[in-house]
């Protein structure tokens, strides 16, 4: 899996299988490998990709959330 993040806290995997929508996924950071922080974060959208690293194998590019940031906007959004 690769990883990436940006400037709201989301992150894009790269993986090999889609992942489950509807799920929370608990990130740990691998010291050294990571800057992402632990957390539980919630599964945006995904798409099929060419991985970052080697354009010619096909994978999942996926958008995470930290759940919290994602309450924040359902919050925000229902009022």
């Amino acid at each position: 899996m690769q990883v990436g993040q940006d400037e709201q806290g989301r992150i894009r995997v790269a993986t090999a299988e889609a992942l489950c929508t509807g799920t929370s996924y608990w990130i740990e950071s691998i010291p050294g490998a990571s800057d992402v922080p632990d957390g539980l974060y919630v599964l945006e959208c995904a798409h099929p990709g060419r991985r970052p690293d080697d354009v010619a194998t096909a994978c999942w590019i996926s958008t995470l959330a930290p759940s919290d940031l994602t309450s924040s906007f359902l919050a925000a959004t229902s009022r």
